[in-house]
């Protein structure tokens, strides 16, 4: 539609140089001020679009301990849920992620496929039937997620 307004994020999609460029200006804003909230949040995105997945986790991790801005921060708390191994561990985490916020889906979706991936399909039966409701947040919302 005309009247429609398109936001790109480069994320994922940059390449690996420049994504690894944007990190190491993180990294050394953060030696800086190690209290920045959002680098820490950008500097966790970086090292997952990298692959750097144990860095990523430990970066989502702080900054979900870091508070301030909520949805920002229950998404780093999501985004190092979804980083961890094993599944178990990952299973607690993201039932932790949708108790912090029990209007956002998207823990439960993960919940589920792994249940289900991993044969329980009963649990994962029950957390498919959870009505989360309305979700207000603008952060981060997977909509994709929703039904």
């Amino acid at each position: 539609p005309p009247d429609a307004v398109t936001i790109s994020h480069p994320g994922a999609n940059a390449s690996p140089e420049k994504t690894r460029g944007h990190a190491d200006l993180l990294e050394a804003d953060l030696a800086r001020d190690p209290g920045n909230v959002r680098d820490t949040y950008y500097l966790a995105r970086a090292y997952k679009d990298l692959g750097l997945t144990e860095r990523a986790r430990a970066m989502f991790s702080k900054r979900a301990a870091m508070g301030s801005f909520e949805e920002e921060r229950w998404h780093a708390q999501y985004q190092a849920a979804l980083l961890i191994e094993p599944w178990s561990d990952r299973l607690a985490a993201l039932l932790s992620c949708w108790e912090a916020r029990p209007s956002r889906r998207e823990p439960l979706v993960h919940a589920i496929l792994g249940l289900r991936a991993h044969g329980q399909t009963h649990a994962a039966d029950a957390l498919a039937a959870v009505d989360t409701g309305p979700c207000d947040d603008i952060l981060f919302v997977e909509r994709g997620l929703w039904p």
